[in-house]
């Protein structure tokens, strides 16, 4: 996925990043709030996900509407991962060029509420020492900030991932553990001096325990999903060519049949002028 290039580094003894404006000339951001609220009657920034795709298939501004699809649900998968609890309509959306007339996907960016930035090196030590507490950190929260269709209430990850209701969902999911490599996602947190020893253990714990309880139990239904469906494709195959040899056969035997026929009616005459010599 294309992200937006972030550098971390000191300003008058803070920690800071410089974000890379990703904007070439005559480009211009669009949120994904700007173009559903001009197409639909939704003022929140908090959108259901039959909302979010409903834009994406008839907004007109959209038009590569399956890139769109695919990089929505990639970018959903990996927040899953990261534990994203932010990413509302305002913090992503879409490079536009009015002159020329394109839209596309736009860089992912705004990433900060991801990996439980707000929380302490003492929280995240007693957390550690609890796999109660850490297992309420991959299925109860944090949430995703897209809503259920139902209630409106924050989708929780687990519980949409492992659905599989949505088949792009699953799409990224397969997508997203062909290119996992968590030897490289290791020495990324091991790269980063700022970030103490018990922070980077923290991090690697909580990204394997998100892979392993949210994204790895998906993709292995998914799996089994697909080899259901390989067995019944093979199945359906195997009917088709098994009733392609019975309509062979029954033509066949129609063949045979009307041959019959015809020597029986042969027979018949043969028989009938036989009688009548017969009595001559």
């Amino acid at each position: 996925m294309e992200t937006q290039n972030v550098i971390l580094g000191e300003y008058e003894g803070k920690d800071v990043v410089v974000c890379e404006n990703f904007l070439k000339k005559g480009e211009e951001l669009q949120e994904f709030s700007n173009f559903t609220n001009s197409y639909s009657d939704t003022v929140d920034k908090r959108y259901s996900f039959s909302e979010i795709i409903d834009t994406i298939e008839n907004h007109p501004n959209i038009f590569d509407k399956k890139d769109v699809k695919e990089k929505f649900w990639k970018m959903y998968v990996i927040d899953a991962f990261l534990g994203n609890f932010d990413r509302h309509g305002g913090n992503w959306g879409f490079v536009v060029n009015s002159e020329e007339k394109y839209s596309k996907f736009a860089p992912i960016y705004d990433c900060g509420s991801c990996l439980y930035p707000q929380m302490s090196e003492k929280e995240m030590d007693n957390i550690l020492k609890s796999d109660y507490e850490i297992k309420r950190r991959v299925f109860e929260f944090p949430n995703s900030q897209i809503v259920t269709n139902e209630t409106r209430t924050k989708s929780n990850y687990f519980s949409i991932i492992n659905s599989l209701q949505y088949e792009e969902c699953n799409e990224a999911i397969e997508w997203f553990c062909k290119n996992l490599d968590f030897d490289k996602i290791n020495n990324i947190i091991e790269s980063v001096d700022k970030l103490s020893k018990k922070r980077k253990n923290f991090y690697k714990t909580m990204l394997k325990e998100r892979y392993d309880y949210i994204i790895k139990p998906a993709h292995e239904k998914i799996k089994d999903l697909n080899d259901i469906r390989k067995t019944i494709n093979d199945l359906e195959e195997k009917v088709i060519s098994k009733n392609d040899e019975l309509r062979a056969y029954t033509e066949e035997l129609n063949n045979k049949s009307e041959k019959i026929n015809e020597a029986e009616k042969l027979l018949e005459q043969y028989q009938n002028l036989k009688n009548n010599k017969d009595k001559e």
